[in-house]
């Protein structure tokens, strides 16, 4: 596995820090990001972006578990929230805002936080805020997840025949990708992976270009690709055989999470229940 620049990415790590104990008490004093939801969404990503620079920086796989874990709690504290009658702005509701943290749940090994984030994402794309194909992706694999982990029943072809009539017969590799799962079809599977893997690759090249990108998260981001990996777990769980290694999949990240599972609380404290990651 490749270990990023110590330099660059310790730098990265230094300000998400900071910008998470911001988000941590923006909450905490209930500014008016908290009230819309901004807050919860800004602090789920910092964590999330923490546990990467553990990983890719350090090597450190037990702290980028304790990092995923905490994402992945914000967001299932936000629904909790929202299940009490909170109202959030409907843009943090959405599946394309929250599918990440979903993905930082069944990473992190946490299959009830993972269930508990998927039974209660919005079952409706928002036109205002989302493409319908970024809905039906992350719609797929919460479902499929709920199949494959819990023996759910979710009707995956519909959403599958649904996405193919969005696509009009423009390719997407997601699609692909997430087809050959539910069809059990591995050679299609790998090819189609490795499609998704190879467009990460360019669509990371052209970040570079981007100059208002922040460069933090463009090397967070550039260095793992998260969503790539989401699906090769639930594709494993439906009895894939995969590779040992990927491009921007680092086996690291595949291991066993060898961390208690920190308590769903932990969130308001950056350090809280990492010691024993140390």
């Amino acid at each position: 596995m490749r270990i990023y620049s110590k330099t660059a990415l310790n730098t990265a790590y230094e300000n998400t820090l900071y910008r998470t104990n911001v988000f941590i008490k923006t909450i905490e004093e209930k500014r008016p990001d908290e009230k819309t939801g901004d807050a919860y969404q800004n602090l789920a990503f910092s964590y999330r972006h923490l546990g990467i620079c553990e990983l890719m920086g350090k090597g450190d796989s037990n702290r980028f578990f304790g990092f995923m874990q905490k994402a992945a709690f914000v967001s299932r504290y936000f629904y909790s929230m929202v299940q009490k009658g909170f109202d959030p702005s409907p843009v943090n509701l959405t599946n394309k805002s929250n599918g990440a943290y979903f993905d930082a749940a069944l990473i992190s090994q946490g299959a009830d936080t993972a269930a508990f984030l998927a039974r209660n994402a919005s079952q409706q794309h928002n036109p205002e805020y989302e493409y319908e194909d970024d809905f039906l992706l992350c719609d797929f694999m919460q479902k499929s997840f709920l199949n494959y982990f819990f023996s759910e029943s979710h009707d995956l072809n519909s959403i599958l025949n649904r996405w193919e009539i969005v696509l009009a017969g423009n390719p997407n590799y997601y699609y692909d990708t997430c087809k050959s799962i539910h069809e059990k079809d591995i050679n299609g599977f790998e090819m189609s992976l490795n499609d998704l893997i190879e467009n990460r690759k360019s669509t990371i090249g052209k970040w570079k270009d981007h100059i208002s990108m922040d460069p933090d998260i463009r090397l967070i981001e550039s260095s793992i690709y998260t969503k790539g990996l989401a699906l090769l777990l639930i594709a494993e769980k439906n009895g894939f055989q995969t590779q040992e290694d990927y491009a921007l999949i680092p086996r690291l990240a595949r291991t066993k999470n060898s961390l208690t599972m920190l308590s769903l609380d932990s969130w308001r404290d950056i350090e809280e229940g990492m010691s024993q990651a140390q």
